[in-house]
């Protein structure tokens, strides 16, 4: 089965930005930009309507129901859960210490059986993409 979102809209609350409309809302801020023309991220007004997009327009590949990679913030672990919440596997996870991930639910934008990062001259087995890169203005 899968999951077709569908554009929301959101009332801006007074002390809102766009981050934390972004986060609450689990939409990256360019998109909720994009959607909205003419919107000024540094002048939000509280009772103003936005429209928040699809959250299908983050996904390369539609939303399966029920499966989901659960990755620790804090310890080096990555584990599949299937429908009951039962743990497939444990992997050891890579994160790059200077970067900062965000939490919550994030959709895995690509899969790479075998990635090669160059910058670090190293190939990544089962490597997760879980960002979406915002377009360079």
């Amino acid at each position: 089965m899968f999951v077709h979102y569908q554009q929301t809209q959101y009332i801006i609350q007074p002390g809102d930005t766009l981050l934390s409309i972004s986060v609450d809302q689990q939409m990256m801020a360019w998109k909720i930009l994009q959607a909205n023309p003419g919107l000024d991220a540094n002048k939000l007004y509280a009772g103003k309507k936005l429209t928040i997009p699809s959250k299908n327009d983050l996904l390369p590949l539609p939303v399966v129901m029920n499966k989901r990679i659960v990755i620790s913030i804090t310890q080096p672990s990555a584990c599949g859960r299937t429908r009951n919440g039962s743990q497939l596997n444990e992997y050891v996870s890579h994160r790059h210490r200077q970067i900062a991930y965000p939490a919550g639910r994030i959709p895995v934008q690509s899969h790479v059986l075998n990635a090669y990062a160059s910058i670090w001259d190293l190939y990544m087995p089962n490597f997760l993409g879980i960002y979406e890169a915002s377009p360079v203005s």
